[in-house]
């Protein structure tokens, strides 16, 4: 009888603590967007949206339009784009069927999936650009090691 109450409690506490963790912070993402930013390539703003079930393909309708023309975008957080909340979003070439490398129309560096951020480097929960404790602060321009002609 006593063994069944400790295995009660046990699997009580258990299924607590995948239940707190499960709906926390630390497994959400916290404010961490979810889904998918697109910019509307006729206005430039962007939006997060979901992709559900329906989803049929790019371009997708925007908010702010109505029309057609949003498509899936990556954030460029060199230079100047390091300094606003969000950073730059841009749309990728190959996601327009276009040939050639796409460059931030703002900063000049080459913007690719899943683009990375300068080294030593985190976007806070907030959406600005930090420097990690003990990393120096990049200089305008310094591409890190990922630096090919140029640009990152």
């Amino acid at each position: 009888m006593k063994e069944r109450i400790i295995i009660g409690v046990c699997v009580v506490t258990v299924a607590f603590g995948a239940w707190q963790l499960f709906s926390s912070d630390l497994v959400s993402g916290g404010t961490v967007e979810s889904g998918v930013r697109i910019v509307n390539l006729e206005t430039g703003h962007g939006f997060m949206i979901e992709i559900g079930e329906g989803f049929k393909g790019w371009p997708v309708k925007t908010p702010d339009t109505g029309k057609m023309t949003g498509y899936p975008a990556e954030a460029c957080y060199w230079d100047q784009c390091g300094q606003k909340q969000g950073g730059n979003w841009v749309v990728l070439n190959r996601t327009l069927g276009k040939d050639g490398e796409t460059v931030c129309p703002e900063c000049g560096h080459r913007v690719v999936g899943h683009n990375p951020l300068p080294p030593g480097t985190y976007v806070n929960k907030d959406g600005y650009l930090q420097q990690r404790k003990g990393q120096p602060q990049p200089a305008v321009g310094d591409r890190g090691a990922d630096d090919r002609n140029g640009r990152h």
